[in-house]
């Protein structure tokens, strides 16, 4: 059954990384306002921006960013990169992509 697990474990994360956007990523973008807002910042710069200032930005501890950024990352939302000590972060297209279905979304159910 382990093995099964694992396998399952792997198709999931083999579809996350497509580089489609469904239903799932927006879901999982628009239940959190964290991730909404790291995306949101992302979506606002061209370049990369470290945890600690990203972290700054939303108004949340690091640890809790660097959560919300890990699955956004496994869902290929964004991208992250470690330079030294610090973690620096930015959006792809698939993750403005999958901010702009969440934000349609979110104007239509108003």
């Amino acid at each position: 059954m382990g093995a099964r697990k694992a396998s399952a474990e792997h198709l999931v994360k083999v579809s996350k990384r497509n580089g489609k956007i469904d239903e799932e990523d927006v879901i999982y973008c628009s239940v959190s306002p964290i991730r909404m807002s790291v995306l949101q910042q992302l979506s606002k710069r061209d370049d990369s921006i470290s945890l600690v200032e990203l972290s700054k930005m939303v108004r949340e501890g690091k640890s809790k960013v660097a959560f919300h950024c890990n699955g956004l990352k496994e869902r290929l939302l964004i991208d992250g990169k470690k330079v030294a000590h610090q973690l620096y972060y930015r959006i792809t297209e698939k993750g403005r992509r999958s901010l702009q279905m969440c934000e349609e979304k979110s104007r239509n159910e108003r």
